[in-house]
């Protein structure tokens, strides 16, 4: 994931799968009431999306647990 910041907003460039998985993190916080407002600024085609500087860091989190549970998930598949 690359990022560009520019006023308080970054350009997130990633691969179409965590395009969706952010817009879905979005979604999840919305739902859980944990951010009343929607940190996606502009969605802006499928590998481009515009969101507030002050949640980058969460999403990377969030990419990262996603990575470590797909590892978690292939070595179990591999020992069965």
């Amino acid at each position: 994931m690359v990022n560009a910041t520019a006023a308080g907003n970054s350009l997130l460039t990633c691969d179409a799968a965590i395009k969706q998985f952010i817009l879905h993190i979005d979604d999840e916080l919305q739902s859980t009431q944990r951010q009343p407002q929607s940190f996606v600024i502009k969605d802006l085609d499928a590998t481009h999306i515009l969101v507030k500087t002050e949640v980058v860091d969460h999403i990377q989190k969030k990419i990262m647990e996603l990575q470590v549970a797909r590892l978690r998930t292939l070595r179990l598949t591999r020992c069965v």
